[in-house]
């Protein structure tokens, strides 16, 4: 991942407590899925419906709400490390087999309700661009950075 911005209205969440960040909650689900260069981060998008119209779709990748491509974080660890006064948020790196469905240029990790019915209840977490990454039928890894995770904290 090239860089990576969070978005504010999950900000304000994760600050007030609304989130378990590493999976202890069966509530707290936290899903990517992948956009095309039609989608730029936007502070101000509070709900998933506001992006999932850049989503790609394709061989291997079914767009959408209840879509096959978007993925589940697996693994999900908060890890403290006090002597650089780093806070990561980690996960496993995700595997899509075999796709082929155009170009995407970002992942967008959400946070998807276990009451969830649509994408209207999902609130976007992060905005991770990756530069326009191809997709021709192989297989596609989004990496989690081993120091620094997804997101991170340094005091």
């Amino acid at each position: 991942m090239a860089y990576v911005k969070a978005y504010p209205r999950f900000m304000k969440g994760l600050w007030n407590g609304s989130y378990d960040m590493d999976g202890v909650t069966a509530d707290d689900v936290f899903k990517v899925m992948l956009v095309d260069s039609s989608y730029t981060f936007d502070p101000t998008d509070i709900t998933l419906d506001l992006i999932s119209g850049s989503e790609i779709t394709g061989t291997g990748y079914a767009d959408g709400f209840a879509g096959s491509g978007r993925k589940t974080l697996a693994n999900k660890t908060i890890v403290e490390t006090l002597a650089t006064s780093l806070i990561t948020w980690k996960a496993d790196s995700i595997t899509w087999t075999g796709i082929d469905a155009g170009t995407f240029d970002a992942a967008i990790i959400f946070h998807q309700p276990a009451a969830a019915a649509s994408d209207a209840d999902c609130v976007p977490v992060a905005y991770c661009y990756t530069g326009a990454v191809v997709t021709s039928g192989s297989d596609v890894t989004l990496t989690v950075d081993s120091t620094y995770g997804i997101l991170q904290h340094q005091g």
